[in-house]
């Protein structure tokens, strides 16, 4: 119990002192983010700019003013349009959304899916957010990238960000990874798919739902890595899976939200080498990370 409590005062402390670094007002803005107060008034750091922001703003500014910038990133980070600037092996790149996402640059130096053997494979990147993790797949040996992104507005970004930087072995996917084929509302928000699309029914942009079996059986796929992070949907995808599909699929990593086990089992049967990472608990989730190798 109170290594348990200890460990939640560190992660606090740390929240603090990344709050601290970004905001001229980080007292009001952790107390706000304690209450889980729905938006926040910041002051930056950075030039005093005032802005009245939602949660997820505030955190993901916070995490990419605190990134581990090497010694030639020369950060930008252009809040009116939303989109940073950073330098990495020789090349400047442009991610526009970071207030979406905040572990743009961390991504670009400590990968987490460096597991992945993806050099001169099919990269299927399911949950692609706003590319950031396609972007790099694809500028690191990727044969080809397909990016699968449903949110309509995050999907924006992933386009835009490809095209601005010249990326040319990533073809962008706007759809739902499903166990079924029909059409399903989402809103058009900035936000990543929560762990059940069933609460976007009430949405205002329809987007298709396909099988992940579907996909590669349409683009004729092989010799892929598959790298799954779409808060929850990750079941339904390993799951509508056949053993003539899996023969195509060569490595796995992925975040699941709802325990291993199923996972491994099946996997398992498919003949795959499974790993996984012990699970932590949030809300009603118990999440983690599971590797699967031929």
């Amino acid at each position: 119990m109170l290594k348990e409590t200890l460990s939640k005062i560190n992660v606090y402390m740390d929240w603090f002192l990344t709050l601290k670094k970004a905001y001229k007002n980080y007292l009001k803005v952790a107390c706000d983010l304690l209450s889980n107060e729905e938006e926040t008034e910041v002051i930056l750091r950075l030039n005093n700019d005032k802005f009245v922001w939602p949660k997820l703003y505030v955190k993901n500014y916070a995490i990419a003013i605190n990134s581990r910038f090497l010694p030639d990133a020369n950060p930008i980070f252009n809040v009116k349009d939303n989109f940073m600037e950073f330098t990495i092996n020789g090349r400047r790149f442009r991610i526009y959304g970071f207030l979406s996402n905040g572990h743009i640059y961390n991504e670009f130096i400590d990968f987490e899916y460096k597991k992945l053997n993806f050099k001169n494979k099919v990269v299927i990147d399911i949950g692609a957010n706003i590319g950031d993790t396609a972007i790099y797949f694809a500028i690191n040996g990727a044969r080809m990238v397909y990016a699968i992104e449903p949110m309509p507005k995050l999907f924006e970004y992933l386009t835009k960000n490809i095209e601005y930087n010249h990326i040319n072995n990533i073809i962008p996917l706007n759809f739902v990874i499903s166990n079924n084929e029909n059409i399903i509302k989402l809103p058009n928000i900035d936000v990543g798919l929560d762990a059940s699309i069933n609460s976007f029914k009430d949405g205002s942009v329809s987007v298709k739902s396909k099988r992940l079996k579907t996909l590669i059986e349409e683009y004729g796929l092989d010799n892929i890595a598959l790298k799954i992070d779409c808060e929850g949907c990750e079941y339904d995808a390993i799951f509508s899976l056949d053993y003539i599909t899996f023969k195509k699929i060569d490595q796995i990593m992925l975040e699941y939200h709802y325990g291993y086990y199923e996972l491994v089992r099946y996997l398992t049967e498919k003949g795959f080498k499974v790993e996984y990472t012990n699970h932590k608990k949030y809300k009603n989730l118990r999440i983690g990370f599971l590797y699967a190798f031929r």
